[in-house]
């Protein structure tokens, strides 16, 4: 028995002292460094497990920034409905966004308010040209026969138009306070009409034609635009002569479509063919290009100045659909883009900037939520 505890002794003995050496085994050693140099490796791949929002990070549910990134940039919200009889061509917001005046080939549409169904019809013989004042809640439009109007919503009646005449008009524009109109002719006519006193107050006559006439948003400064020569031309109100101009120098297209200001009257944005050039208002640098497969079609500025729609067909499952561009105007990318069932003839922001209005040739009249668009 004595033997045998002694024998066992001497084993336990041995494996001791050889587990303890082999931490100086060379090999050993070396397995000991791959663990350390494998363990920051691990590290650095850890997940950790992801916890429950608190309700106050950016993004969690409930939040504002939730709520944003939820919702698309624009969605379908309504129609109006539009006589079967009637197809409007043009639309134009007034009331500061509680009216929406559209122009059809033979009358006017007044929808006040919002979801109404049956629009008022004011009383127009062929209107070709639609104008709006925001503030003032007045509609002013061009008839066939070149006579010009202007309806006040609040007084519900016209009070004040112009004889019809032998030259085309071409331009239209009512300014913010409502207390003067301006208008262009193919002939190179260019008037300035006072409201109160009712009659034409500056006429005068240039080597070019305007169109897209625009006032300031202060009302004091008018801007019109002459395609052929790829030039602005800017007015004081109440000054027959332009007193300083921009142009378009490096455009590769030989036709202008036309040119339009955004609401803050900072940017211009320049349209040919398939490009929108922007173009900075008080330097004339040019800013962002705004490029599209097919052909410019109208444009709409948002309130901000910071967005524009832009009436392009684009590819769309293969074929090149008729649709709507949505930029942002200050880095230049696309903010999102929708597809129509025909083509779209006109489109307006609301002032508010929480609607879009789009009139197609079908004669749909489609409304889309456009709040979460800068």
């Amino acid at each position: 028995m004595m033997k045998r505890q002694q024998i066992l002794f001497a084993f336990l003995t041995f494996l001791l002292i050889t587990t303890q050496g082999a931490c100086n085994y060379p090999a050993l050693n070396n397995i000991e460094l791959e663990e350390k140099s494998v363990t920051p490796i691990l590290t650095a791949i850890t997940i950790t497990p992801k916890t429950q929002p608190t309700g106050e990070e950016p993004g969690a549910p409930g939040t504002p920034e939730a709520q944003e990134m939820a919702q698309p940039a624009l969605s379908y919200a309504e129609s109006l409905a539009v006589p079967a009889e009637k197809v409007p061509v043009e639309s134009s917001w007034l009331a500061e966004g509680q009216a929406l005046a559209l122009m059809t080939g033979d009358s006017l549409l007044l929808y006040q308010g919002s979801g109404q169904s049956k629009p008022e019809m004011i009383p127009a013989n062929q209107p070709v040209m639609l104008a709006t004042s925001l503030a003032q809640d007045q509609i002013g439009w061009v008839e066939q026969d070149n006579s010009l109007h202007l309806w006040s919503n609040k007084e519900n009646k016209e009070v004040w138009n112009s004889s019809p005449a032998s030259q085309t008009v071409t331009s239209m524009a009512i300014s913010p306070n409502g207390n003067e109109l301006a208008y262009s002719d193919f002939a190179s006519g260019f008037y300035q009409v006072n409201l109160p006193l009712g009659r034409v107050v500056i006429g005068s006559d240039h080597d070019y034609w305007l169109s897209d006439l625009a006032y300031s948003p202060d009302g004091k400064e008018l801007a019109g635009v002459d395609k052929e020569n790829f030039t602005v031309y800017f007015y004081q109100v109440g000054i027959p002569e332009p007193t300083r101009s921009l142009k378009w120098e490096e455009s590769a297209s030989p036709v202008l479509y036309g040119a339009y200001f955004s609401p803050d009257w900072h940017t211009l944005a320049w349209i040919a063919r398939g490009t929108v050039q922007l173009m900075d208002v008080q330097s004339g640098q040019l800013g962002k290009t705004l490029s599209h497969e097919d052909f410019i079609d109208g444009v709409a500025w948002s309130p901000s100045g910071k967005s524009l729609a832009v009436i392009s067909a684009f590819t769309d499952g293969g074929s090149l659909k008729p649709g709507v561009v949505i930029w942002n105007t200050q880095n230049g990318m696309v903010i999102t883009q929708v597809t129509t069932d025909s083509s779209i003839r006109s489109i307006s922001f609301s002032p508010g900037g929480d609607r879009l209005v789009l009139v197609l040739e079908s004669g749909r009249v489609m409304l889309w939520n456009a709040a979460n668009i800068p």
